[in-house]
This record gives C-alpha cells, structure tokens and sequence, in this order.
C-alpha cells in the first residue's frame, strides 16, 4: 500500500513538473506517464526507469496505442528472459500479463502445443513471440481492454 502511494504521488510530482516545463498537453502528459507505469508494472512486474518513462510517453502522445506499448513490452528481450521457464509456464504468464486471469485448462493445453511446436519449428524465441501475438491478437484482448487501456 506505501508503495502504491509513493508511485502515485511521483507520478503527481512528474506531471506537475510537465505542466511547469511545458505548459502544454497537461492531461495528455499526465495520462500517457500513468498508462507506462501502468503497464510496466503488468507487463514487467516493475516500475519504469526514468528514461522509460520519458521515451514511452512521448510514444504515446505521438500517435502509439495503449495496446502497442503492451505488445512491445510483452515482447522484449527482458519479458521473456524474466518470466520463460518452460512452455505450459510461460502461456500461463501470458495470459495472466494480457488478458489478466489464469488460463483455463483447454486453453493452457491448446497454446502449450501450439508453442512447443513453433519451438521445434522456429526457436524459443521466436515461439515466445508468436504465441504472444495469438494470445494479445484475441477477441478476448480487444473485448476486456481494446487499444487504449493497459490489462489490470
């Protein structure tokens, strides 16, 4: 709980800086800083470094979606080195960092083929991001959080 209200009140003390230094685009300044500490804390179970924050939030006043921050942190080198330890494990992470919930028994067998085939086929990287794309491409995404919201 400390550490939700010292996130929350740098974020207040960034964004006030922002309204000083720039006098312009406050709310959208403000709104982009919280969507990166958001979605670095769901994605990569941390808070941004300061250059994070500034290079992603400047990403997102200029034109990216909530979704595709999502996307490139779920695919960064961090993310899966962080959280693969093997196949079944790893969808589970997916599903739990992009649709926000434990996945259901048909599905963690259904995406756990799936990977172990694209492994064999292309490396675990490359598996890492397909089965990435299937799960943040799903209806279920686009239904829960559409591209302007980080998964909670």
């Amino acid at each position: 709980m400390l550490k939700k209200s010292i996130i929350q009140m740098n974020l207040a003390i960034i964004c006030f800086s922002l309204f000083i230094v720039t006098n312009a685009n406050a709310y959208s300044d403000c709104r982009s800083i919280r969507l990166v500490h958001q979605a670095y804390q769901q994605i990569l179970k941390r808070s941004p470094y300061h250059h994070e924050v500034i290079r992603d939030s400047s990403r997102l006043r200029n034109g990216w979606t909530a979704k595709r921050l999502v996307r490139e942190l779920v695919n960064c080198n961090e993310h899966i080195q962080k959280f693969y330890r093997c196949p079944r494990q790893y969808v589970n992470i997916l599903y739990r960092h992009l649709l926000a919930r434990n996945a259901e028994s048909g599905g963690l067998n259904h995406w756990t083929r799936k990977f172990k085939s694209l492994k064999r086929s292309y490396g675990r990287w490359t598996a890492c991001k397909k089965i990435t794309r299937f799960i943040y491409d799903s209806p279920e995404y686009m239904q829960k959080f559409g591209n302007h919201r980080v998964p909670h």
